[in-house]
This record gives C-alpha cells, sequence and structure tokens, in this order.
C-alpha cells in the first residue's frame, strides 16, 4: 500500500476514534469531509493504476461509513440526559412504544408464539412514529443504534423507559435542589469528611539541647455513612387500553411517578423520623416515606441547645432572629436558606406592616412585593415554599393535624446531603389477578448531615406561626 493510502487510513480510523467522544456532530462532519478531500487530491497527483484506484475507494468508503456510522447501544444511549431536541422527541417516542407495547401484550420479548401479526410492534403506530424518531437521531449524530439494526429488528421494542424520568424529576424538585446531592455506588458507603487537627499551642524558647518539643495533635478522619432505602410507588393501569389510549397515558403516567417520587423525598428531608413513634401524630403508617430518616425537623431536636423558636408573633425581625439560633452556622448568609409552607409565604406577601420592608420599591427596590408579586428572600437570605411544611400544629413544633399554626426552618444547605444509590427508574409489570398492568417507580436515597448533629445546630424552626 502507498503512503499516501496508509497515511489517508491511518486518518480514517482516528477520526473513527474521536467520533465516539465527539459533542458537535458538525465539527465531526466536517474532519471526514476534510479527509475525504485529501484522498482525492492524494489520488489524482499520485495517477495510481485504475485497479489501485478502485482498491482504495473501496476501502475508504468502507472506512467512511464506520466512521459515520459507529454503533452504540441504544438503551444505554437513552439513559442519559440531553438538551437535544431530536433526541428528546426519541426518548418520548421511546417511552410511549415501551408503554404501549406492554400494555397491549405486543413487547418483542413476549412473541416467542404471538401468531397474530397485529399483536406486532412493527404494526403499532407508536413503531412508525418511533422508527422515524430513531433514524432521524442517527442521521444527525452520524450513529447506529445495536438494538435497531439486528436481524429481527421489526419485532424489537425498547427495554424499559429512557432519561426522561429523571430530567422531570429533577425539573420538580424545589427544596431537595438547594442541598448538596451526592451519588454513592454502593450502600452502606462511608463517605470520608475533612477532620481537624484542633488548635495550635504556645510554644515557649527553647534555651537548652533538650528543649521541648512542639505539641502534636493527631488529625481526626470523620465519616458520613449513607445507607440509602428505597421509595417507590405503584401506578395501576386496566388492561383494557387500547393503543391511542395507552400512547396518549404515557406522558401522564410518567409526570405523577416522577411528581410523586419527587415530593416523598422533600417531605421525607423536611419531616423524616426514624423512631418508633413519629414527631408527628399524623405519621402512623410503618411504611410512611417520612420515616425513611432523620429529617431537618428532627434533626433540629438533636442538639442539647435551644433551636426552636416560639414565633407567635410572626414579625421580619422575629422570622430573621431564627438564625441566631445557627451560631457559627448562620454566619454565611449565602449559604442559608428559609422554607415556610405556602400559607406562611401568603402571609408575608399579605402583612403590609410587619413585613414592610419588602412590599414597595423605596424600601427593596425592583425586588419589593408590589412590583414582582412575590419575595425572593428575607434578609438576604432566599425564601423556598414547601407544600409539605405542617400547618396543623397545635401551638407546638410538632404536626397534630388539627391546629391552625404552621412551622417555618431556616438552615444551613452546605451542612447536609442527599444521597442517591443510581438513578430512579420505572418498570411495568402484568398483574393477571386484577387484570391490571403496575407501573412502578422507585429511588434509593438517604440524608444525612455532614457533622455529629447533636452538637451542631445548622438548622433552626420556628414554630406557632397562626395561619388560621
Amino acid at each position: 500500500m502507498d503512503n499516501f493510502q496508509e497515511q489517508f487510513l491511518a486518518e480514517m480510523a482516528k477520526i473513527r476514534e474521536a467520533a465516539v467522544t465527539a459533542s458537535d456532530p458538525d465539527v465531526l462532519t466536517g474532519a471526514i469531509t476534510k479527509a475525504l478531500d485529501t484522498r482525492d487530491k492524494a489520488l489524482v497527483e499520485a495517477k495510481p493504476t485504475p485497479a489501485a484506484t478502485i482498491a482504495l475507494a473501496e476501502a475508504s468508503d468502507a472506512r467512511r461509513e464506520e466512521a459515520q456510522g459507529f454503533e452504540v447501544d441504544f438503551d444505554e444511549f437513552m439513559s442519559k440526559p440531553t438538551t437535544m431536541p431530536e433526541v428528546k422527541e426519541l426518548q418520548r417516542a421511546s417511552d410511549a412504544l415501551y408503554i404501549g407495547s406492554r400494555m397491549l401484550n405486543a413487547h418483542g420479548k413476549q412473541l416467542a408464539d404471538q401468531t397474530d401479526a397485529r399483536m406486532r410492534p412493527c404494526n403499532m403506530k407508536a413503531w412508525r412514529e418511533f422508527k422515524m424518531a430513531a433514524h432521524a437521531v442517527e442521521q444527525k449524530l452520524g450513529l447506529r443504534f445495536k438494538a435497531l439494526n439486528t436481524s429481527d429488528n421489526s419485532d424489537w421494542t425498547p427495554a424499559g423507559f429512557t432519561g426522561q424520568l429523571k430530567e422531570l424529576i429533577e425539573a420538580q424538585r424545589r427544596v431537595t435542589s438547594v442541598i448538596e446531592n451526592v451519588s454513592i455506588p454502593r450502600s452502606p458507603f462511608d463517605w470520608f469528611v475533612e477532620g481537624t487537627i484542633g488548635l495550635p499551642y504556645m510554644v515557649g524558647e527553647n534555651t537548652g539541647d533538650t528543649g521541648e518539643k512542639v505539641p502534636t495533635r493527631t488529625p481526626t478522619t470523620p465519616k458520613v455513612q449513607f445507607d440509602a432505602k428505597v421509595l417507590g410507588v405503584r401506578v395501576p393501569i386496566s388492561r383494557n387500553f387500547d393503543e391511542d389510549s395507552v400512547v396518549a397515558a404515557e406522558p401522564y403516567v410518567m409526570r405523577e411517578v416522577a411528581r410523586s417520587l419527587v415530593n416523598g423525598v422533600e417531605t421525607a428531608v423536611l419531616n423524616g423520623d426514624t423512631a418508633a413513634t413519629h414527631m408527628d401524630t399524623v405519621v402512623t403508617a410503618s411504611n410512611d416515606c417520612r420515616k425513611i430518616f432523620q429529617g431537618l425537623r428532627k434533626l433540629a431536636k438533636a442538639p442539647s441547645t435551644d433551636t426552636e423558636t416560639d414565633l407567635s408573633t410572626f414579625t421580619d425581625a422575629t422570622l430573621r432572629g431564627t438564625v441566631t439560633k445557627l451560631g457559627e452556622y448562620g454566619v454565611a448568609v449565602q449559604d442559608l436558606i428559609f422554607l415556610v409552607s405556602v400559607k406562611t409565604y401568603f402571609k408575608i406577601l399579605a402583612d403590609t406592616t410587619n413585613f414592610a420592608n419588602y412590599q414597595s420599591m423605596d424600601k427593596l427596590g425592583a425586588m419589593a412585593i408590589n412590583v414582582t408579586g412575590e419575595v425572593g428572600a428575607i434578609g438576604g437570605i432566599p425564601l423556598v415554599v414547601s407544600a409539605y411544611l405542617p400547618e396543623t400544629c397545635n401551638n407546638a413544633s410538632v404536626d397534630a393535624g388539627t391546629g391552625t399554626d404552621a412551622i417555618c426552618l431556616v438552615f444551613n444547605r452546605r451542612a447536609y446531603a442527599l444521597a442517591t444509590q443510581g438513578a430512579a427508574e420505572m418498570t411495568t409489570i402484568y398483574d393477571a389477578e386484577a387484570l391490571q398492568y403496575k407501573v412502578i417507580g422507585h429511588t434509593r436515597i438517604d440524608f444525612q448531615p455532614w457533622f455529629a448533629a447533636a452538637t451542631n445546630t445548622a438548622v433552626s424552626v420556628g414554630w406557632n406561626i397562626s395561619v388560621a
């Protein structure tokens, strides 16, 4: 083989290798075009024999096809988050086809003895839409899905839901989005955190040959153990769906599963208590999601020092006064978050006397309530609203379910971590006894402080806020 042939083929091999990690398809296409131009120019200059020209063209075209059509695993590709409209459309079509094929008993893995051609996935309306979306992504990115090019691809359907569930969960998170989020590979998992060697000693001047040594302090190696537990929800769907109804129901089912998981994690982070008898009398079921781990309100009760403030007099000054209970954890305002209930939030909006500093432009400028219609921060601390902070307390910091008082929180968001083991998932099963299909969503999570909760006060509770 001539030198220019070897050089060209080597260049194409590099392009193929780069294509696996290329983020911009236009850059990859340009590189391939440039390589082909180099080949054509070399052929003209070298003037090889006709046989050599044909051989080189066939070899380079094969290289080009390989570079432009490298295979990727479909399910792995679809599990990753994306911002590309074509991929998002394919994810939507894939999820619709998956749930439709499962509900209609037309999934590829169930067709070994299927004789009714109408039940084959390739005859579903959703299949044609899915194939078109998949082809559009293949053309856009210059790739080829392995699962779509097998010998039985006419019956192939996605093996599960795509990564859109994770994106839906991320989009709906409010409270947990402001907390540090970490991923753990297994449970239990020890996460070592920064230790301390304490304060130094005063060292006197040495005047002799054997003077006093500088005292030592052994650094600590504290760790936090995350032990993720499962939160799950099951959505039943009748088997009497037709294809159009099933496909139409898919976005609703996915949104509801995502919303359920998000809300479950949020209320657990706020109200979690692992004691046999929950601090709130409204929580009685043994499998209530508010029993999965200790949440912020429970952790506020751990220190021996008082971390709770009676807010029966609810003003700007008393609300900001809850920050003083945090001690050193309340110094960095940029790390603090106020959490209030829905009724408490509207109470602040409507109170032109006790929260007058947030009402008008002369007090707060363009961020005033009468300009924006909302409260973004109190004393420079972001204000986040949660529907899962109790509003039925009886003059106490626990929820009895019968009162008209609310609870609020202020905490240092850097002091806690929400750990997730793997991504949230959805699966579908058929319950023959109930004649229903069950869509099950689940996630594995744990919530822990980065320090010993009994000796640190990084969260403070305000209670007795009248929201009658």
